[in-house]
């Protein structure tokens, strides 16, 4: 973390704002008038935020959480607005991780995720900037960030269900990547694009973004798994064909098949291979489960239901077929002989 003496007026006005030495919890200002802040701050630090890190932080976070608030509001103060949106998806890595362990204090009657949606939002638009697409559902859900640069690198959720490769010189510059996973669709075929479109899609899904976009200079890989099993899940025939798509940006209200490439190798899909086995039969795998690996025969292809796709845009992306998602007909049954008077089909069967 970079030096904070500056902050020192900022925080003691900021902890003024929240409470009593940054200890107890407090109701959140009324708005710019309220007169808890220094007068020398207005314009500079926004209340609500202040109160916000205050109601979302605890004790021992909510501190440092006011210095990264403050290194974004003194870089913009001084228009330095690339540090300033740096500092602020800088803080937005840290608070996810904190996020994800647990720590964040829910602002009642709101979720801690919901908090940090509003946190961010609040921030991003102080900004005039458009922060990342966050939502309560995929901060809650498969999320990662990372910052690279020119040496390139890559950015793998969680679950290990998704990630985003750049090779060297892909990047100009240092480049923030998000990578989070969006809701299943309510009904099969469902796609997360926002609007009708004419093909199905299956999960799962994920939006990519990567601030600023300005610094991509190459065409990076995505790689998505696609579920195997249940109502959601792609027949045979559909998966072999399967793309990943996303929105169009030059014609909106459409979408865009990318092309298919090795997906990243983080990418790891081998949970959602096999059907969960209930009953006395999956007793009996769990008690030969360290003798499986004698038994199981591995497949030449370690990762059939991972999808890959080279981009050049960034927005939500899911598995699609080109075809509609329907099915190709049966091949017609053949005649291929006749024995004792009966004519057999292609399967040799009368």
């Amino acid at each position: 973390m970079r030096s904070s003496r500056r902050f020192v007026p900022f925080l003691l006005a900021a902890c003024a704002a929240v409470a009593v030495s940054c200890g107890e919890r407090a109701e959140p200002p009324s708005g710019p008038s309220s007169g808890v802040l220094d007068p020398a701050l207005d314009g500079i630090a926004d209340p609500a935020v202040i109160a916000l890190i205050g109601d979302l932080f605890p004790p021992d976070l909510r501190i440092p959480a006011l210095v990264q608030y403050g290194q974004i509001r003194a870089h913009a103060a001084r228009s330095e607005m690339d540090a300033a949106v740096g500092e602020a998806f800088d803080f937005l890595a840290w608070t996810l991780g904190h996020l994800a362990a647990g720590h964040l204090v829910p602002p009642e009657p709101i979720t801690p995720a919901e908090g940090v949606v509003l946190l961010f939002e609040l921030i991003f638009a102080e900004l005039g900037v458009e922060g990342p697409p966050l939502t309560a559902a995929n901060l809650e859900g498969d999320v990662a960030v990372g910052l690279l640069g020119p040496a390139g690198g890559g950015v793998t959720v969680p679950s290990l269900h998704a990630a985003i490769s750049f090779d060297p010189g892909m990047l100009s510059g240092p480049t923030w990547v998000i990578v989070a996973g969006l809701p299943d669709p309510q009904d099969p075929g469902g796609c997360p694009f926002g609007f009708t479109v004419d093909t199905e899609c299956y999960p799962l899904f994920y939006d990519f973004t990567i601030h600023p976009e300005s610094n991509l200079v190459g065409i990076p890989r995505i790689g998505m798994c696609v579920v195997e099993f249940g109502p959601l899940a792609p027949s045979e025939t559909v998966e072999m064909r399967l793309r990943i798509a996303s929105e169009n940006e030059a014609v909106p209200g459409t979408i865009v098949f990318w092309p298919l490439t090795t997906a990243p190798s983080s990418v790891d899909c081998s949970d959602l291979e096999t059907p969960p086995i209930v009953g006395w039969q999956g007793e009996l795998f769990d008690a030969l489960g360290p003798l499986a690996g004698v038994f199981r025969v591995t497949p030449a292809f370690a990762n059939p239901g991972r999808l890959g796709g080279s981009i050049t845009a960034f927005s939500p992306f899911a598995p699609a077929d080109p075809e509609g998602g329907e099915e190709e007909p049966p091949p017609p049954e053949e005649d291929i002989g006749v024995i004792e008077g009966q004519v057999l089909n292609s399967f040799g069967q009368p």
